[in-house]
């Protein structure tokens, strides 16, 4: 009897498994495709992303009138105008220049270029500047993976409005080629891992300017050029400047952290209320970190082979601490009572010191 139940159990399972099956089966719809051709169901490149393609002229520049989406279908040598706001311009890789006098790329108004957007390609600065988005009340540009290249110009490679942005943007200049300025742009400008190779001078920017991951180099060994230079509440993180005079020069209420400089007169000047910290400063003429202003907190930078690692201000406030002074004849120069300064102790009697806030110098 107990043999002849578990038959009937695995039987009644089985059942109810092939009713599964036909129900499932039942509710699946029919194999058979419609009849008639197959359309497609999904949107057209041109709906997904309208983009209208630019045929070079044969003469003069090439002039975007109406807001919208461009790609360029070959190089373009009379330069490129834009007259309108909320244009989007794809190099696809090609080359722009423009050898009459003007810009490569340009706003054709004076008094607005909003949300321009020009990225994928080269641009030649001549004469007349390279890309210029920044007259009148133009606002929001963003360049993005575009190489400069300046033959021979003495106009800025670049020159934006308020709430730039530029990500890889690379700006390369042959030895000893003279520019007014490699850059100049507004307020609130964001900059991501550019390089500015061989420049005359660094870039010029206004308040709120965020720098993160670029690299800036000059040109010669005299040293007479300037780096970058920043308005109040910057934030230059990450950073290299190597062969400029006055490297990083930043307003009030600054933060210079985790960069490195090499060979300077002038590593670091900061405003009022700025953050110098984590900053690797080396073979300067003059000074590596100098105070332009009140309160500024000086910790963790490592200084070598400058005249004075740190130069500050009558009644500076300031606070130095924690920092390594390698081949520094004078470690910190200019404090009065109104800094704190954390006691400067050389390698042998470091452990002596037991002070977490010591500077430390060594030979």
């Amino acid at each position: 009897m107990e043999a002849l139940d578990r038959r009937n159990l695995i039987a009644a399972a089985a059942g109810l498994a092939g009713v599964a099956m036909l129900a499932g089966r039942a509710s699946a719809g029919p194999l058979e495709p419609p009849a008639g051709p197959v359309t497609s169901t999904g949107k057209t490149i041109g709906e997904v992303e309208p983009r209208k393609a630019l045929v070079p002229p044969a003469s003069g520049p090439l002039q975007i009138v109406q807001a919208g989406s461009y790609y360029l279908t070959g190089d373009v040598t009379g330069g490129i105008e834009i007259f309108e706001n909320d244009v989007t311009l794809d190099l696809m890789g090609f080359t722009v220049s423009r050898s009459n006098g003007g810009a490569a790329i340009a706003q054709g108004m004076a008094t607005f270029a909003n949300r321009l957007t020009v990225r994928n390609g080269t641009v030649v600065v001549r004469q007349g500047g390279g890309i210029v988005l920044g007259f009148g009340n133009a606002d929001g540009a963003v360049l993005e993976d575009l190489t400069m290249r300046v033959p021979n110009s003495t106009d800025n490679a670049i020159t934006l409005g308020d709430n730039a942005t530029l990500r890889r943007v690379h700006v390369l200049v042959p030895e000893f080629i003279f520019l007014f300025s490699t850059m100049t742009a507004g307020r609130g400008t964001t900059m991501e891992q550019c390089r500015f190779l061989n420049v005359s001078d660094g870039p010029v920017l206004g308040q709120f300017a965020r720098l993160t991951d670029c690299e800036f180099t000059g040109t010669g060994t005299t040293l007479s050029n300037e780096g970058v230079r920043c308005g109040p509440l910057a934030v230059v993180r990450r950073c290299l400047v190597h062969r400029l005079r006055a490297a990083i020069t930043v307003g009030d209420a600054s933060v210079v952290e985790d960069c490195l400089m090499n060979n300077f007169d002038t590593g670091i000047i900061a405003g009022s209320l700025s953050r110098v910290s984590g900053n690797v400063l080396d073979f300067g003429t003059g000074r590596a970190i100098r105070v332009s202003g009140e309160r500024v907190a000086i910790s963790g930078n490592r200084v070598s082979r400058v005249g004075t690692g740190v130069e500050l201000v009558a009644s500076s406030r300031a606070t130095v601490t924690a920092n390594t002074f390698a081949g520094v004849a004078t470690p910190v120069s200019g404090a009065d009572a109104t800094a704190a300064v954390g006691p400067v102790v050389t390698a042998t009697n470091i452990a002596a010191a037991g002070n977490p806030f010591a500077n430390i110098s060594v030979a």
